[in-house]
């Protein structure tokens, strides 16, 4: 049997009404309906979905309005494969129906597990945060999607709006750490399948170029959260940075690998011909830094670092380039204290990259984790941690 996904509803809906009643029905159409409804309870709880469909059926074109029955029609289709009728038959349900919330959830799951259609399950995610603001699941959908099509901006909202109301899934914090080292070793086959749904999305389409680029260099896909400067498949990128100019992901990937190059000429042309959204992106005032750095330019370079981690304070990488330039400007002390803390956070990013994926996290790792929160800021993300272990 499949995994039930909307007979729960069902069931729930008849304890809702009661059983008191059955002796008082006050019609034949009411006695017909409470006929219906026992003969598709009883299908449900023996899974006999060819059974259940046929009477759920006859129980919807016995009562054209009946939200009941195209609840049961619905878990009977799913069962039996049908998942596109199914959500057509959801679909119709009234926003007034007292499951109406749950009917949310059952859309969204099946757009986005069984259909392939997670674009359009974001409304609906959306909606059922406005009528149950705590509700998990929702927010644990939106925080993988932004992570998996490397909407950054996005998901660091999603991700602090859920820790607002204390909703956020445990591996919230590990996306928050590695938001500039976002890579999943199934992102390129799941951007590749999203896209035969949505061939014109343009995130979908830059996301897939940025798993293809950051491909190993024997074509095998890196493993959780890996980070690689080493060339994959560019030929995608190079589309995405002609195609939408705007799009911050293929540029930060092509400034990391001119940094990494140490191609100060190619760094300063590509930054001159950065959107202003990237003045909010902490990788840019990196690449800034780096530049002006390499260029001797010091106070510049460092005001730079600066302006990175007042945006992202939790990148490690920014805070282990600005110990060397306050140790070359003579702040020794201060140098120190900055290289103490990216060591701490280049040592914990292996070890999450190590771990099996985002939420299974050692114990001790995951207090190490809290104590970088404490000590880098915001105090929201760390006392929200603190208060969830």
């Amino acid at each position: 049997m499949r995994k039930s996904i909307v007979g729960f509803l069902a069931i729930a809906t008849v304890t809702c009404l009661g059983l008191a009643g059955f002796a008082y029905l006050r019609s034949s159409h009411e006695e017909k309906s409470e006929q219906y409804r026992q003969d598709c309870l009883q299908h449900t709880v023996a899974e006999d979905w060819l059974a259940l469909e046929s009477a759920a059926r006859a129980w919807l074109d016995f009562e054209e309005n009946g939200d009941e029955a195209r609840l049961y029609l619905a878990e009977a289709l799913v069962q039996n494969r049908k998942s596109e009728e199914a959500l057509r038959v959801l679909n119709a349900v009234s926003p007034s129906f007292q499951g109406y919330t749950q009917v949310l959830h059952v859309r969204a799951e099946l757009l986005f597990s069984e259909l392939n259609r997670p674009l359009d399950a974001l409304p609906l995610w959306e909606e059922l945060l406005e009528l149950e603001p705590r509700a998990t699941v929702p927010r644990q959908r939106l925080i993988y999607w932004y992570s998996m099509t490397l909407q950054r901006p996005e998901l660091q909202e999603a991700i602090l709006d859920a820790i607002r109301v204390g909703s956020e899934p445990p591996e919230a914090y590990t996306y928050l750490f590695l938001l500039n080292d976002l890579n999943f070793s199934d992102g390129l086959t799941m951007s590749t399948r999203w896209r035969l749904a949505y061939p014109d999305d343009a995130s979908l389409e830059v996301a897939q170029a940025i798993f293809a680029a950051k491909q190993t260099a024997d074509k095998l896909l890196p493993t959780f959260g890996t980070s690689t400067v080493s060339p994959g498949d560019q030929s995608l990128v190079k589309n995405c940075l002609t195609k939408y100019p705007d799009a911050l992901e293929p540029l930060a990937l092509t400034l990391d690998q001119a940094v990494f190059a140490g191609d100060t000429e190619q760094v300063t042309r590509l930054l001159q011909n950065a959107p202003p959204e990237a003045a909010e992106d902490s990788r840019f005032w990196r690449f800034r830094g780096w530049l002006m750095q390499s260029q001797g330019r010091l106070k510049e370079s460092r005001e730079a670092y600066e302006e990175g981690l007042r945006i992202h304070p939790w990148d490690w990488s920014i805070r282990l380039l600005l110990a060397d330039v306050l140790r070359r400007e003579g702040s020794q002390d201060a140098a120190a204290d900055a290289a103490s803390l990216a060591m701490q956070g280049k040592e914990l990013k292996a070890r999450i990259l190590s771990s099996p994926n985002a939420r299974e996290l050692e114990e001790d790792l995951v207090y190490d984790l809290l104590e970088y929160f404490q000590e880098t800021g915001p105090a929201v993300v760390a006392e929200a941690m603190a208060r969830r272990l």
